[in-house]
């Protein structure tokens, strides 16, 4: 059974504001995770779990040009504080050969601050009034940003001119470089997807009920007019409005 246990707290603050042309959103996080595994005996037994993220801030805006507001440029930039990492030691082995890494003060550091800037052109163009037709250009990480996001040991080298051996030096792996997207997106304009959205939706039977009724209507007045002819054979208005209400009956039985 696992006896280990954390927790985890934090903070959101949102503000946002949009006007006809112009939009703009900003959110800070504020954020702490702690865990306790009393089994850890190689180093502390309280820690920081590696999603710990302590501060968080993501700024948007979107701006519409054009007389026919068919260009659109958008933008959003994020700053996260770095996540948390261990300090390492080498040791060489009794091989002579082989380096250890030994972690110790378990997620004490941190790595460097994270940020990035993403920005986004769009144009959209109505044909026909039936299709929505946006092109866009996404550019990610955009003033190409080298934020640490882990660091890779190897086994060490020697050095050619005396032999000896030196520890492992750590490989930086940063993020991802810039990254520019081409893309498009096809969509219904307004008034084909109102169609559409009509014809999807099923009709109830209001039909079918208000022929019922009209039906039972029938049957009430056949049954009144059957008796007018009874009472009197010769009637001949209430034989032809019996004649003309039976072929109704029928129609409406088909």
């Amino acid at each position: 059974a696992s006896v280990g246990r954390g927790t985890a707290s934090g903070i959101d603050v949102f503000f946002g504001l949009r006007l006809e042309r112009f939009g703009f959103a900003a959110t800070y996080s504020l954020g702490r995770a702690m865990r306790h595994n009393p089994l850890n005996e190689a180093g502390p037994q309280t820690f920081a779990p590696l999603f710990d993220q302590r501060h968080g801030l993501r700024l948007g805006g979107e701006a519409t040009l054009g007389k026919k507001k068919d260009w659109t440029i958008s933008g959003t930039w994020e700053l996260r504080s770095g996540r948390p990492r261990s300090p390492v030691l080498h040791e060489l082995m009794d091989d002579g050969e082989t380096w250890a890494t030994v972690l110790y003060d378990y997620n004490s550091r941190s790595f460097g601050w994270f940020h990035e800037l993403s920005i986004r052109i769009e144009h959209t163009q109505v044909v026909n009034e039936q299709l929505k037709i946006s092109v866009y250009l996404d550019v990610l990480n955009t003033y190409n940003a080298q934020s640490q996001y882990q660091w890779i040991y190897g086994k060490g080298s020697v050095d050619e001119a005396t032999g000896a051996r030196q520890a492992p030096r750590p490989y930086v792996f940063r993020q991802l470089p810039i990254r520019p997207w081409l893309g498009v997106r096809l969509s219904l304009a307004g008034s084909a997807a109102g169609v559409l959205r009509a014809t999807a939706v099923p009709r109830p039977p209001q039909r079918r009920r208000r022929t019922n009724a009209t039906g039972s209507a029938i049957e009430q007045a056949m049954r009144a007019l059957q008796g007018c002819v009874r009472a009197d054979p010769d009637d001949e208005r209430c034989r032809k409005a019996a004649a003309g209400l039976e072929k109704t009956r029928r129609k409406l039985a088909r």
